[in-house]
């Protein structure tokens, strides 16, 4: 026993438990302390590794999926022409037989770009889609300074306009559409921003790229349409963890596709 002053008691046993029990207690918490803290950023840093590796594939199959429209454009034409190919492009322009070869071709080579078509300043439209029936011609002419409606055919080859499919309702102007300004806009090779398709209601974006005349007028624009739903398809199978899930929007920020759904 401890006597102090005033007629304080301790017991010299308690104080040393109290004192061992101290010096036990705080080696643990720290020790404690340093594992939560070592969690937590463990917990944090796979986070961040899982997220990383997911962006990355993302982004990897997002370029690769958009590579796919510059594919079949480079078929026509690389994205700067020289002037043999700039020549061959107005030819393409005002005589829409010798485009169509090239369209049959090059739309069957990538499922996720079955449409190439192109339209003239003047007001002119011709295009080839690969669909489940075959390939599908539409052409719009304009005679006298009056548009015709598009007529479309199912072409089993080039030059073939032996079954006709009904006209649209509507009366299609190319030079109104937003691949079309947007590629006079941009002066060059220009993806569109993203939207449905009429026809597949599907998510679409079109690569866009204009031809000049000599006189840096334009003369037309070529297109080709890239589907978007082998993209979303790809983030569907991205898995995140039981309560994640990861989004691609546009740069409006729209979404495009989700890793939880349907887009």
């Amino acid at each position: 026993m401890l006597t102090l002053p005033h007629g304080y008691s301790f017991s010299l046993r308690r104080i040393l438990v109290v004192s061992l029990l101290l010096f036990a207690l705080l080696p643990a918490a720290g020790v404690t302390w340093l594992l939560a803290r070592s969690s937590t950023q463990s917990v944090g840093d796979l986070a961040n590794q899982v997220m990383g590796s997911v962006a990355l594939r993302v982004q990897t199959e997002t370029e690769r999926h958009l590579q796919q429209a510059h594919v079949i454009m480079n078929g026509l034409f690389p994205a700067t022409l020289n002037p043999q190919q700039i020549r061959q492009a107005r030819r393409w322009l005002e005589q829409p037989a010798l485009f169509e070869p090239m369209a049959f071709a090059l739309t069957r080579q990538s499922p996720g770009v079955p449409f190439l078509y192109m339209g003239t300043v003047k007001g002119n439209f011709f295009g080839v889609e690969q669909t489940a029936r075959g390939a599908e011609v539409s052409v719009r002419e304009v005679r006298d300074g009056v548009g015709n409606p598009r007529r479309f055919f199912l072409a089993s080859q080039p030059g073939d306009r032996s079954q006709g499919l009904p006209p649209e309702p509507g009366n299609f102007e190319p030079r109104t559409r937003a691949w079309y300004e947007a590629a006079l806009r941009a002066g060059g090779r220009v993806f569109s921003p993203i939207y449905i398709s009429a026809a597949q209601k599907q998510l679409v974006i079109t690569l866009a790229q204009p031809i000049y005349d000599d006189f840096s007028g334009a003369a037309g624009v070529f297109a080709a349409d890239l589907r978007l739903q082998q993209l979303a398809d790809f983030l569907r199978t991205q898995r995140i963890s039981a309560h994640g899930a990861a989004y691609l929007v546009d740069e409006q920020g729209l979404l495009v596709a989700t890793s939880a759904g349907d887009t």
